[in-house]
């Protein structure tokens, strides 16, 4: 059996070196690439996302704050509590707390 191996990196300043340390003794051939310009250059990458969304698939990360969620900050930081206690409380993070707090401010302006 023959073998041929790929050793590949994702920008030009990764060294390749190791890679081919451990391929060039068990291997007939070996590839190199760089890849860092394939997604810049709007490769294989962006247009699989595209046809993602036109088969009605949105990608990323769930929300972590539901309506529910969004209630109860809202309503402890009326009542004065501090954005850890509630952090603490609705069993998310401190950065969530003051991201949904500060999505709400622009949503109260408007009602006034």
């Amino acid at each position: 059996m023959v073998l041929i191996g790929l050793v590949r990196v994702s920008t030009d300043k990764q060294k390749t070196q190791r890679q081919h340390d451990a391929l060039d003794p068990i291997c007939l051939k070996v590839f190199e690439e760089k890849i860092s310009d394939k997604f810049n250059t709007g490769g294989p990458a962006p247009r699989g996302l595209d046809a993602a969304r036109r088969r009605g698939r949105v990608g990323g990360r769930r929300p972590v704050v539901d309506e529910d969620k969004r209630a109860a900050i809202l309503a402890r930081r009326q009542r004065g509590e501090s954005i850890r206690t509630i952090a603490a409380g609705v069993k998310v993070s401190v950065g969530v707390v003051h991201k949904t707090l500060a999505e709400a401010q622009p949503v109260a302006q408007q009602e006034q």
